[in-house]
């Protein structure tokens, strides 16, 4: 017999870029915090106008994206769900992190069981 499944809601990340070429993410379902160092960008991003002289002129929030992938991976020794979410910066190309939550389908409803912040490095032109 099939049963049809929603899918999880994507993970609810806080994000802000801070003073110094930095940017800061807070998982809300996990209630971690991520602290990335931006200063391989920081020519990029004073020339966009986001930071001058490493002072944010603005505040500015990344871009959370919602799942780029959702695939079935084994979870605990069972079927389970792998979601992917894309963070970029200043603009969509600028991908600062990955976030992957790894999901269970317990008691009728999808529980989150882990997820991993992967930081990317800047692409040099």
């Amino acid at each position: 017999m099939l049963t049809e499944l929603a899918v999880p809601d994507p993970l609810v990340i806080n994000s802000q870029f801070e003073n110094g070429y930095k940017a800061n993410i807070s998982i809300q379902d996990t209630k971690q915090s991520y602290t990335f160092d931006l200063r391989d960008r920081s020519e990029e991003y004073e020339r966009l106008g986001l930071y001058l002289n490493g002072k944010l002129s603005e505040p500015t929030e990344l871009m959370v994206n919602p799942y780029s992938t959702l695939k079935i991976i084994p979870v605990e020794g069972q079927n389970g769900l792998l979601g992917v979410q894309r963070i970029s910066g200043a603009y969509n190309a600028d991908t600062i992190a990955f976030v992957e939550s790894f999901w269970l389908y317990e008691e009728g409803k999808w529980m989150l069981k882990d997820t991993k912040v992967m930081k990317m490095n800047s692409r040099k032109r």
